[in-house]
């Protein structure tokens, strides 16, 4: 029995998206493992009969082990998936990083995707856009729009609060998970991106939440390394040696400087100004 209790707001979302869902009997959803389209994937899976592919596109943007859990929990539900791994930055468009980067990442992978799908005979395509996606800055969206992509949870209304409360409430693992977007964000536009500042920053993130910060933002800026941690979490710094961990290895990965970001986390710090 589930004594956890969805808020009104909550289930009103869920209500609606199990009344949008049965208009989608054979669907291919973009799943990459983050709790966004792993909650659709799930409501998608709790419908009876269905018929579902998973899609899943690997490139240097993406930590692996992001890919890992993905696929686990695709082969918990036996849900057929199909991996399509791709050199993304051979895609100048994208390698380049200008304001639009994510305009071009998107239309790339989600025409991967489409055509991924459309041979298996899978036309009707989901992602996890959300409501609060339109208050950022994503010029990807556009893209999604061009492709004909459908968002479930968009058209529910469901905020990151919703998603993150049915996702506990299906008994889902990753629903309190920090959001995860792609590593290309940590770089400044008009910097190009190389596959090696993508591993550094991966490397760095991941051994920084090793040392208690789960949630974390290693952006890059030429030779100095800016972290952005809760500042709920700054206390933890006045620890000398952990500072100085983190600033050898931070070091060790190329960079002359590791600067704390004062404001600290928050989405976004890397579009343009509003």
């Amino acid at each position: 029995m589930n004594l956890f209790q969805l808020s009104d707001e909550t289930e009103k979302c869920s209500e609606r998206l199990k009344a949008i869902l049965p208009d989608c009997s054979r669907v291919a959803v973009a799943f990459s493992g983050g709790v966004d389209s792993t909650l659709l994937l799930e409501a998608a899976y709790r419908k009876k009969n269905p018929e579902i592919l998973a899609v899943i596109v690997k490139t240097q943007l993406n930590p692996q082990s992001e890919t890992d859990t993905a696929i686990e929990y695709l082969r918990l539900r036996n849900i057929s998936y199909i991996l399509i791994e791709t050199d993304i930055l051979s895609q100048k468009k994208i390698s380049s990083n200008s304001h639009d980067r994510c305009y071009h990442c998107k239309k790339f992978i989600f025409t991967l995707i489409r055509k991924a799908a459309d041979g298996k005979g899978f036309t009707v395509i989901l992602d996890g856009t959300h409501s609060e996606d339109l208050d950022d800055y994503r010029p990807g969206l556009q893209a999604l729009a061009e492709l004909g992509i459908l968002s479930p949870l968009k058209e529910a209304g469901f905020r990151k609060t919703n998603i993150r409360e049915l996702a506990r409430y299906y008994g889902l693992n990753n629903w309190s998970l920090d959001a995860s977007p792609c590593l290309a964000t940590r770089i400044p536009f008009g910097t190009a991106i190389k596959e090696e500042d993508l591993r550094k920053i991966e490397k760095g993130e991941s051994f920084i939440r090793g040392k208690g910060f789960p949630v974390v933002r290693l952006r890059t800026h030429g030779n100095v390394a800016r972290i952005e941690i809760p500042a709920d979490t700054f206390n933890m710094l006045a620890d000398i040696t952990l500072r100085r961990q983190i600033t050898d290895y931070i070091k060790s990965l190329g960079f002359d400087y590791a600067a704390i970001d004062l404001e600290g986390y928050r989405t976004g710090s890397m579009n343009l100004p509003k």
